[in-house]
């Protein structure tokens, strides 16, 4: 498993050197916030909800921001790659594993040949893998996300490895990672809990670990957040805080959760995962069994909260969907190894890249999208860092008023700045500078004033800085850039 971890993260190294190497307004944040902690300057308002476990690496690699500031961002990203791609690695792993046609035996190495137990062989438990590892790679937002440095991937793939911890006996890890996935997602917290008992009574040589991560979760959650807001349940309310995109303002917001939930993988994937989860009931297979449970238990929960007020945004589902891939992988193998022949394995291996075809066909131009996305943000990144550097630089710019930006790049402008997140984009400040961009992947630009003294102090591609003097009446206000 090590040359696993070490091979995720020279992968995540070397994607740096692709183009699409920009954190999103999340990420920014977190790396924020990190800056602020070893100079006990935490303020959380005006950004994103809190999160502890990236603000945890954001907050070590703080320091080397004295060298460069592109040190801690970039660091950030490799962490959070190397999350994603152990979440790929892992639904390999799993996949063969839970392939195997008896039910798993807890305690043994998963390095171990799967010729010498009972099952379809070794070819079956490649086919599973390769399949989960696969249907992960093309699940909506999982490569957009991995790309951004955002933590969903990276939680997907330490519960995956929990999970196969726990089949190996090793429990004390398997909690301990599960705790790192609940530093994540709260939603993730009941089967945390649900686990806590499990070991406290089947593993009491860990009831120190299992009651010390209980103890830790909440002070991490609210402690942070209760210093850097006033209020340690700001982050509940930032995430009901119902943007114009919010699900919970549909009719039927828990309707409207499901059919999204729905809409996270192909048609023809979702059976073959229903077909594996039957194949695992069959089976007795009590390890699949429970991740069907927990996948069913989590759309349920996220719906809910969703009716509750919460967003219902893709990424809450995405650890479920993490673990349906794992089954979508079982059922695949499992639906070609019901012939006894090649031949026949070979056409149901055909027939179904066949159904699935279409389907796929369909989904590819959100791929696309997703990586000129990833691209193109990246791109905006570093020209609103140059748009700074020719503006005067950071000093300069803070100097001659209060600071605008596209909504979406407002916690990349306070780590240029040095500021908090909510010193940026404040509104009636008479004297202000403005850096927006009218482009597709630049967000909702800043308002600018109509009857306003405006200078352009610099471009740079699509980002025009503009300094403006004077606040007019009210009302006459424009998100359109002024004339040039």
């Amino acid at each position: 498993m090590r040359k696993v971890v070490l091979g995720c993260f020279v992968l995540a190294a070397l994607s740096l050197l692709l183009p699409a190497r920009g954190l999103h307004f999340d990420s920014w944040a977190w790396v924020v916030w990190g800056r602020q902690i070893p100079l006990l300057e935490l303020d959380t308002l005006g950004g994103p909800s809190w999160k502890p476990f990236p603000v945890f690496f954001t907050a070590l690699f703080a320091p080397l921001s004295r060298i460069d500031d592109g040190i801690p961002p970039l660091l950030w990203l490799v962490v959070a790659r190397a999350g994603g791609f152990l979440s790929i690695a892992m639904a390999y792993r799993l996949a063969s594993r839970l392939v195997q046609e008896r039910r798993p035996s807890v305690g043994r190495s998963s390095t171990a040949d799967s010729d010498d137990v009972a099952g379809p062989g070794r070819w079956i438990a490649i086919t599973a893998g390769v399949t989960a590892a696969a249907v992960m790679c093309i699940t909506p937002r999982w490569g957009l996300l991995i790309a951004q440095g955002f933590t969903e991937p990276l939680a997907a793939g330490l519960l995956l490895w929990a999970i196969e911890r726990h089949l190996d006996g090793h429990r004390g890890h398997a909690f301990f990672l599960g705790f790192l996935v609940a530093l994540n997602r709260p939603e993730f917290w009941p089967f945390l809990a649900g686990y806590a008992v499990f070991m406290w009574l089947k593993e009491p040589r860990h009831r120190v670990l299992v009651a010390s991560c209980l103890v830790l979760l909440p002070v991490v959650w609210l402690v942070p957040e209760w210093v850097g807001s006033g209020d340690p349940f700001s982050a509940g309310k930032q995430a009901r805080s119902e943007p114009a995109w919010s699900l919970s303002r549909q009719d039927h917001p828990w309707l409207a959760a499901l059919h999204r939930s729905a809409g996270l993988m192909l048609h023809p994937l979702k059976l073959c995962a229903l077909f594996g989860l039957i194949w695992g009931i069959r089976q007795r297979n009590w390890t699949i069994i429970g991740m069907g449970g927990a996948v069913a238990f989590w759309v349920v929960l996220v719906s809910i909260m969703t009716q509750g007020g919460f967003s219902g945004n893709p990424r809450y589902f995405l650890l479920a969907v993490g673990v349906t891939t794992v089954l979508a992988g079982v059922g695949v193998a499992r639906l070609v190894a019901l012939a006894s022949t090649t031949p026949g394995r070979v056409a149901i291996a055909a027939l179904l890249v066949l159904v699935t075809a279409p389907f796929a066909y369909l989904r590819a131009p959100y791929a696309g999208r997703e990586l000129s996305f990833a691209a193109g943000n990246a791109t905006l990144n570093r020209q609103l860092e140059d748009a700074v550097d020719r503006a005067g630089g950071a000093t300069a710019v803070a100097e001659r008023g209060k600071v605008h930006v596209n909504r979406g790049f407002v916690p990349h402008m306070a780590w240029e700045l040095k500021l908090p997140i909510r010193a940026i984009q404040r509104k009636g400040a008479p004297r202000r500078v403005v850096f927006t961009a009218h482009y597709r992947h630049s967000g909702r630009p800043p308002t600018i004033v109509f009857g306003s003294d405006i200078e352009t102090l610099t471009e740079v591609g699509p980002w025009r800085v503009l300094e403006v003097n004077g606040t007019p009446p009210d009302g006459l206000t424009s998100s359109v850039a002024a004339p040039r």
